[in-house]
Order: C-alpha cells, then structure tokens, then sequence
C-alpha cells in the first residue's frame, strides 16, 4: 500500500507510471491516438457484461490506420482495479475536528479519457473508502474531487498497468478567498463559487455567506473562479481570468451589476398553428455592463397552450432557439446576434412543419439496396433522431425536421462489399438527395481476452470526430467482419 501526496507527482506506485511508459498502452497495430495524427479507424469494443460482476470485461477502444484492415486481433485486458482510503486536514473544522486533524475524505473519484468510454467513476464512502475499475494499460486523467470545498482536489495524470492500492492524503492546500458583491457594494448571498484549473477542471463549489465572502482551497497552481450569481437564476455565470494561487493563496473579488431586467416575448407557431409547451432559450453572445468579461446568461421559457411566451433578462445580444415538444412535428429554429434592449417583441416565431421525403436507396451497380435501413439525426436542438427501413425496391418515406441532420444509410445485414453512406446537410436550404451505398473497406478480425474468444461484442467503427460508421457483433468464435466506407476507407 502506498500513500499519494500533491507532491508526489510521478507516480511511480506499485504499478502505476506516468505517460512516458504508455508506448504499449494499446496493442492494435501498436498505434495511440497520441502516437500519430494519421489514424482514421477508432474501434469500440462493448462487450456483455454482467454490471454485478466486477471482474467481467470493460468497454475498450483501439486505433487503426486508414483502408483495409482484416485479421486483426483485438486483445481486450481485464480490468485494472484503483483502490485505497482518502484523507485530508481541515483548517477550519466544524464540529470535534481540531484543526489539523486528518479526516476521512468523501470524493467524486474519476478516471478520464478523451475517448470516453474508457471512462470510469465511482465516490469514495464516508470513511474514505473508494475502488474503481478500469482499463489497465491507457492514461488516464485522475480526479479526485472532495464533496469539501474547504480541502483541494487533485488532478494528476496516470498509466494504471496492474491493481494498486493508493491511500490519498490530501494538504491543506491553500486558500482562495474574496467577496461577491454588486457594483453598489451590495454583498451577494448564497452564490456557488468554484475553482477550476487551466485543465478545465472545477472543485466542489462553496457558497457565500451573508457577507457576499467565499473561501476555497485549492493545491498551489493557477485557478478560475466560476461564479454563477445570485439565485434568481438571472445573473450570467462569470469567469474570472487564470490566478495563480501561488503558495500563499490569492484573494479574488468579483464583482456583478446592479440587477436590471428587461422583458422578451414573443410567440411561436407551426403550420399556422401555436406551437404549446416548446422550450425558448436565451443564450447570451455578449451583454450590456460586462464587455470585456467571460459572462454567460442562459434563461428558459415554455411557450403557453397559444404558443406565447415571455421572459425577464439582462439587455445584450443573444441567440434565440425553439425547441419543439418531442410528439409535435415542428422543426428546431436558431435566431442568431437578436439583440434584447429595453422591453424587446421577437414577434411571430416560426417553426416549419416536417417535410415528408419519398427516395430510394440503391448498390453501387445502380440495383435499389433492398433492405436497407434509414437513421437520421438532428445535428443541432435536442438530437431527435429518425428511422425507418427501406423496402424490396430500395424505397423509403420519412418526414425529417428542417434543420440541419447527419443521416446513415446502412445496407441489409450480410450484403457484400456495401459499406453504410453517411451524409450531413441542412434540410432547410437543401433537398435530401437519392442514395447510392459505397463499396466498403473490410474491417475484419477477432476480438479476445486471454486467448479466450469474446462472443456477442459489439464492434463500432467510428471517425476521428467520433462518427459512426459501421457496427457488427461477434460471433461464437469472437469474429467480426464489417465494411466501413469512405472517407475512412480512403
């Protein structure tokens, strides 16, 4: 068992590294996402897993060059566990404590990747207990993250090989600490106020008192502080510029306006009718009294049963977006720079009815893709998705909101060498065009754990943008086979 200190940066602890041993972090064709800027191929590996086992096989990703890539072996690891206990020290206890006393830590506990399904979190228990598991071989970004905000959290990077037991002391870090008020010295009570670092990581937040004061302590380094103003929910969210706490902490003030609202309304319809129940939102480009400050306002109106709808805001410039009911056909609308001043009317809103596409889908012979299956997916809003099937003739009918959409068309189960198409357009100023399916670059192999073949995995191709472009499962021999097209197959 080992103890990890802030201090201790290098982790080099029973096991665990730190990035400059991670060469051999994934086996597949020896390439990491890091490694090299050419991959195309990111192959998700989702595994049955019995959530109660917690030895059973984790969701893992590994890396391929560009075109063809058959008999490959995905070699899934058993999962690596991270445990140990967290302490830390209460400069300012509550309760029994003395000050200086080590106290069991309760903490958000979290393994992170970019890629995201490697991802792992779990919360240490009262007496600072805590075990997660997670793919062993890969970097991960460590958080641990106090409920406290009066103790730091830590953010340290690590390659977890093997099990390892870690007991976490926490310092006493240092302290962040200011006052929130208005322009007229007003302090503002019961704000959250959170550290975060130049990572984007944030602590637990604290609120202020009744004299507008917070205090956070944070590990030595440089810090924003997100404040997310009084609790009428119409203040904007600040974010103060990088400080650096140094070693002796740092005093950071903020300071909002005066309150001063001014009222928007308007109404929404669709197919000449009141559109009911949609969700209006106000997300702030720029606003008047805080030029030159990272400040975001975001506000929330439902429409009524005519369709109007009304909100008090601060005066600046602000997108506008309607979000339609999921069970109404009415498509997302986006007013982009509306500027809100004085007591603003947007009008009449509208939001256009679905159209209704009759296509075909067709082989790369030009003979309609019989089968074949239709997925369409909103690409701004909230990301309704569509589906349908075409028939014998390759035909289909689908209504789609006029708005922008990523559609994939993916050929019948078994036909060779087709590879889904994949195409994004605005339906709004563009007609969603016929489509013929592509030849497909195999994508082939088998997926196993300890020379033991996995069986029914699924297995998703996507891009480097996170795209999907290919699903199969494997077999009882833990074998797949599927065709990915272009531009992967480029």
């Amino acid at each position: 068992m080992r103890t990890l200190t802030p201090a201790l940066v290098a982790l080099m602890l029973a096991g665990c590294s730190m990035r400059d041993d991670a060469e051999d972090a994934v086996e597949l064709g020896e390439i990491t996402p890091d490694e090299t800027a050419d991959f195309v191929y990111e192959i998700n590996v989702y595994p049955q897993r019995d959530a109660a086992d917690t030895s059973a096989l984790l969701p893992q990703s590994f890396f391929e060059l560009a075109g063809e890539a058959t008999d490959l072996t995905l070699t899934m690891r058993s999962p690596a566990q991270l445990s140990g206990q967290i302490s830390g020290y209460l400069v300012t206890p509550r309760g029994p404590t003395l000050p200086g006393q080590a106290v069991d830590v309760e903490a958000e506990v979290d393994l992170v990747q970019e890629s995201g399904i490697q991802s792992r979190f779990t919360a240490s228990s009262a007496s600072g207990d805590y075990a997660v598991s997670a793919v062993p071989g890969s970097v991960y970004d460590l958080v641990i993250r106090p409920n406290d905000a009066s103790l730091p959290f830590l953010h340290q990077q690590l390659t977890l090989e093997d099990d390892v037991v870690i007991d976490v002391a926490l310092d006493e870090g240092v302290a962040l600490w200011g006052t929130i008020a208005d322009s007229s010295g007003q302090p503002i009570v019961g704000s959250e106020v959170a550290a975060q670092n130049a990572a984007g990581v944030r602590g637990a937040p604290t609120i202020t008192n009744e004299s507008g004061n917070y205090l956070l302590r944070v590990q030595p380094g440089s810090y924003s502080l997100v404040v997310l103003g009084r609790d009428t929910g119409r203040d904007p969210v600040l974010v103060s510029t990088l400080q650096s706490s140094g070693d002796a902490g740092q005093r950071v003030d903020i300071q909002y306006n005066s309150l001063s609202l001014v009222t928007v309304g308007g109404r929404v319809v669709a197919g000449g009718r009141a559109l009911a129940n949609a969700r209006v939102r106000f997300t702030s480009e720029s606003l008047v009294g805080y030029e030159g400050r990272a400040a975001e306002l975001s506000v929330d109106a439902v429409t009524s049963g005519a369709g109007n709808m009304d909100t008090r805001v601060i005066p600046g410039i602000y997108t506008v977006e309607v979000f339609p009911p999921s069970d109404t056909s009415a498509s997302y609308v986006v007013l982009e720079s509306v500027e809100i001043s004085a007591n603003t009317d947007l009008g009449t809103v509208v939001s256009r009815p679905f159209q209704t596409f009759a296509r075909r889908v067709f082989d790369p012979s030009g003979e309609p893709a019989a089968n074949a299956s239709i997925r369409c997916t909103e690409l701004q809003g909230d990301g309704r998705s569509f589906t349908t099937n075409a028939d014998v003739e390759g035909a289909y009918i689908l209504s789609l909101p006029l708005s922008e959409v990523a559609c994939l068309i993916t050929p019948q189960g078994g036909t060779s060498r087709m590879a889904a198409s994949r195409i994004e357009l605005d339906l709004a100023e563009e007609d969603l065009p016929r489509v013929t399916l592509n030849v497909g670059a195999t994508v082939s192999g088998v997926v196993d754990a300890d020379g033991t073949p996995t069986p029914f995995a699924l297995v998703e191709v996507r891009d480097s943008k996170g795209s999907l472009w290919g699903t199969a499962l494997t077999d009882t021999q833990g074998q797949f086979s599927l065709q990915v097209a272009w531009p992967l197959a480029n």
